[in-house]
């Protein structure tokens, strides 16, 4: 019985990862169509944009049942290494900037480009924030803000992601790195959300030798993700 549900979970996430690519394509033929539209007609202009946001989500579930899968998988995360993050930070942001206009959401990086090295997985660490900034939109209102900083605290990269969206009970930031875990609020603009992303973004990032917290005021007062990453070279001696 084991080695069957074994071969679902393999012949699943084969049929997935198969989908990520056509699933990527469509989306990024809709963002060309969404920009070289010479019409002005209002439904062919909603028809593509339609298909833009239905895609991106898709394609943000795909990516997140692969991460999920890969974590299983593994103990430990292979290909760490011991860089300056900046970049996968920022071209997170650059992904998300087109989820973020459609909702009028600013989203405003004070994060040092000479950021201190630290040990990370360069698509663990993608995932991470992708996962982080997709939920901070999400659940923000139109014509609001997502800061995304970065300090230096007893030799730990500690980085913020707050939103100005619709916050959090107690019960909430109990639950909230739980699997399959549907919180109170639901997302504003009626998106698709599978309750696992922040329980795979826990998982990697202490896969990464780092942790993550999670803060709020309470509901409409929105929340903030703290992720550390240790700048101590020598903690990569330890992955296979």
């Amino acid at each position: 019985m084991e080695q069957k549900d074994e071969n679902i979970k393999v012949y699943l996430t084969n049929v997935v990862h198969d989908l990520r690519s056509p699933v990527a394509s469509i989306n990024m033929i809709s963002e060309l169509l969404e920009e070289d539209l010479e019409c002005n007609d209002p439904i062919h202009s909603e028809l593509v944009s339609s298909i833009k946001k239905s895609s991106k989500m898709m394609l943000d579930r795909i990516c997140c049942m692969l991460d999920n899968a890969a974590v299983e998988q593994q103990s430990v995360l292979n290909d760490m290494i011991y860089d300056n993050p900046y970049s996968i930070i920022d071209n997170a942001v650059k992904k998300h900037h087109v989820l973020a206009i459609d909702k009028d959401i600013d989203i405003e990086l004070v994060v040092d480009k000479e950021l201190p090295s630290v040990n990370y997985n360069k698509e663990a660490l993608d995932s991470v924030f992708s996962n982080l900034l997709s939920n901070a939109i999400k659940y923000s209102n139109k014509n609001t803000k997502i800061t995304i900083q970065s300090i230096i605290r007893k030799g730990k990269l500690v980085l913020s992601i707050k939103d100005q969206g619709l916050g959090m009970s107690k019960d909430d930031l109990k639950l909230i790195f739980g699997r399959f875990t549907k919180l109170s609020a639901r997302p504003t603009g009626n998106e698709d959300s599978s309750g696992v992303g922040l329980s795979i973004v826990k998982n990697l990032v202490e896969k990464m030798y780092g942790s993550v917290n999670v803060f709020s005021e309470g509901k409409g007062k929105g929340s903030t993700f703290v992720v550390s990453l240790s700048t101590k070279a020598h903690v990569c001696q330890q992955i296979a």
